[in-house]
């Protein structure tokens, strides 16, 4: 979640809040409970933020938006302090409003399909498969010698 906080914390200053007391502190740490429109502000950016993607761009996968929510509730728990309500029920519909915005995309075809992993393709199983067939049955241990049995 550090990275997370750290892109929140930088977009905070540079947003202008370096120097309201309500968000930062003195020495530049957030103040917690968090602030509702930096918030509101940072997840509007997140929304508008796109990335690069087979040679074109894409909005931020739903998972990138929870790791955000994640990240400030765990800040929070870190300081055992309770995230205000109103702050938790905006994340929480923003991330759902967000879910489905992102699958209505992928419906249309406006979205890839898939996020994260891709599928192995034929020539990765075509290699994977070479090796399982040099191994031959049997598991071995890391110098090649065959373990029966065990």
């Amino acid at each position: 979640y550090c990275c997370a906080l750290k892109a929140l914390q930088e977009f905070g200053k540079d947003e202008g809040f370096a120097d309201d007391r309500d968000i930062f502190n003195s020495t530049g740490a957030f103040v917690v409970p968090m602030q509702m429109r930096l918030v509101e502000l940072y997840f509007g950016h997140l929304a508008a933020k796109r990335v690069p993607w087979n040679g074109g761009e894409k909005h931020l996968s739903v998972s990138s938006i929870s790791v955000v929510t994640s990240a400030i509730t765990s800040l929070h728990k870190a300081n055992r302090v309770k995230v205000n309500d109103n702050v938790d029920l905006y994340m929480k519909q923003f991330v759902k409003g967000y879910r489905r915005t992102i699958a209505e995309k992928k419906q249309a075809n406006e979205y890839p399909m898939m996020e994260g992993k891709a599928f192995l393709g034929k020539d990765g199983l075509t290699a994977l498969i070479e090796e399982g067939i040099k191994l031959g049955p049997g598991l071995r241990r890391p110098g090649g010698e065959v373990i029966e049995g065990e």
